[in-house]
């Protein structure tokens, strides 16, 4: 069978909290560190706000979700939300209001879920603590998939550091072979050079000594 992807994870866990909790949307962003933002990763519906990208430092949500660990509802009834707040995380969806619930790993705040609802207070205790159960359950599933594919990694380059050593050791004794061959061959041409300089001193008169003079200039080159 098909392992579970990330995606797969993210995509049945936005229908069946949508499913559940009535939600009129439901998204999850994750974070990325490197960037310094989250971006949707999946949802229920596709939304004019698909594209938008949520900043990490000095964001009032992510504070608040990082610190408190804590589902948030973000609704023109709670006071302490800034408008720019709604403006960006809630009507920019078409929403009336938003129920936000973090991802969070024992270290870091890895995103958050979204809920939209019609009204003001639209979702019910457990429909709260539905949620937070199954993202708990995501994020574990997200957390082990990383470390599954770390490990994959790992052992690759471990596999692929192996068959290097073992192609340099084979490049170094193909080398050795070839330096073995080339001065047996070196050798045997110089043996050839010497019997026909031998040949030619037997001749004598105007030859002698010049068969060992070109041996002697085979031997320098």
């Amino acid at each position: 069978s098909q392992a579970l992807t990330r995606d797969d994870a993210l995509e049945i866990t936005v229908s069946e909290i949508s499913k559940y909790t009535g939600a009129t949307q439901c998204r999850i962003v994750l974070y990325d560190p490197q960037a310094e933002k989250g971006s949707v990763v999946a949802e229920t519906m596709p939304t004019s706000g698909a594209q938008a990208s949520f900043n990490m430092a000095g964001d009032f949500v992510y504070d608040y979700l990082d610190t408190q660990r804590q589902p948030l509802l973000l609704s023109e009834t709670e006071a302490e939300i800034p408008a720019e707040v709604l403006s960006h995380y809630v009507t920019q969806f078409g929403a009336d209001s938003a129920l936000l619930v973090p991802l969070a790993s024992q270290q870091d705040l890895i995103g958050f879920l979204a809920l939209d609802g019609a009204g003001k207070r639209p979702f019910t205790t457990n429909n709260i603590i539905f949620a937070q159960t199954v993202i708990d359950h995501l994020t574990t599933q997200i957390e082990n998939l990383k470390l599954l594919d770390e490990a994959l990694t790992r052992a690759q380059n471990d596999e692929l550091q192996t068959l290097n050593t073992e192609l340099e050791q084979r490049v170094q004794a193909r080398t050795g072979e070839l330096q073995t061959a080339h001065d047996k061959l070196k050798r045997n041409h110089l043996k050839t050079i010497k019997v026909f300089s031998n040949l030619l001193e037997l001749r004598g008169g105007q030859f002698a000594g010049h068969g060992r003079r070109v041996a002697d200039m085979a031997r320098n080159i």
